[in-house]
């Protein structure tokens, strides 16, 4: 039999593992991404995964709050639900945290318009407004595809990973059928299937909706993988407008950094303005 100062000893130890194991995260979990890309030019990621996730632990500590953009976020324990009401109609987007489960209804399309595992590693944009939300969060390794009329940067580490080959510029005819990236037959115009986009695993792709001029709404105009639309350009407000990099932000766990970047614009542009 064991003393009992042994026995209190190994009480202790024992509600110290039970402390740690399944223990609630106390920061969002974001990517980690190598600084150099592999042989391949891609830049590989680790982190971003929570483990002994359970349906009562909330995983997201860090969460934004939106003062002014059109858009909204609804936090559960283990997913978000992401709302762009300036869209129409309102779209929804259900975000689960890597390494839970799978909600029930994620793929309930008369709830979502689509489903994510965040944070997501590997997305397509379709225009360049959105490079810098990408660089400030810390994400722009993640960005692996861009429409080739919307490369107007002056970031040269986004020229840099297109020289390397960890983004890849195409077509801007390219688009989703059946679940594939397509690109029209240059002899029949017969849209066939291309595997060098396929190869990206796209898993998201962010592109602005179309103003319709004639029912003043902002719609669709193309069909992408697991598609996301932004709204920014239909605020009226530099407050509004300046919020958006949230939205992004909310796709990659990146509610902290993107609250620090907000607030501290905010505060920048009060002192430009008192000072006129």
């Amino acid at each position: 039999m064991p003393s009992s100062s042994l026995q209190l000893a190994l009480a202790l130890g024992l509600l110290a593992i039970a402390a740690v194991h399944g223990a609630a995260p106390t920061t969002n979990a974001v990517n980690e991404w190598s600084n150099t890309p592999d042989a391949n030019g891609v830049f590989t990621a680790s982190g971003g995964e929570v483990t002994d996730c359970t349906a009562d632990m909330d995983v997201f500590p860090n969460k934004a709050k939106v003062s002014f953009g059109n858009f909204s976020v609804e936090y559960k324990k283990t997913y978000k639900i992401v709302t762009n009401k300036g869209y129409t109609p309102v779209v929804k987007y259900l975000l689960w945290q890597r390494g839970c489960p799978k909600p029930a209804d994620a793929d309930d399309t008369t709830k979502y318009a689509a489903s994510f595992e965040v944070p997501l590693r590997s997305v397509a944009l379709t225009s360049s407004t959105y490079f810098g939300a990408l660089e400030v969060m810390g994400e722009r390794a993640a960005l692996k595809l861009i429409d080739d009329f919307n490369v107007y940067s002056s970031s040269p580490c986004v020229h840099e990973q297109l020289d390397k080959g960890s983004t890849v510029l195409a077509s801007a005819l390219w688009e989703a059928d059946l679940g594939f990236y397509t690109v029209p037959d240059a002899t029949s115009g017969v849209k066939v299937a291309n595997k060098k986009l396929n190869d990206l695993k796209i898993e998201a792709s962010f592109a602005s909706c179309s103003w319709d001029t004639i029912t003043e709404k902002c719609v669709s105009y193309k069909s992408l993988p697991g598609l996301v639309y932004v709204a920014d350009t239909r605020e009226t407000t530099f407050y509004a407008q300046g919020e958006w990099i949230e939205y992004h932000g909310l796709f990659f766990n990146r509610e902290s950094k993107v609250m620090d970047v907000t607030d501290m614009a905010r505060e920048r542009w009060l002192c430009h303005s008192a000072s006129k």
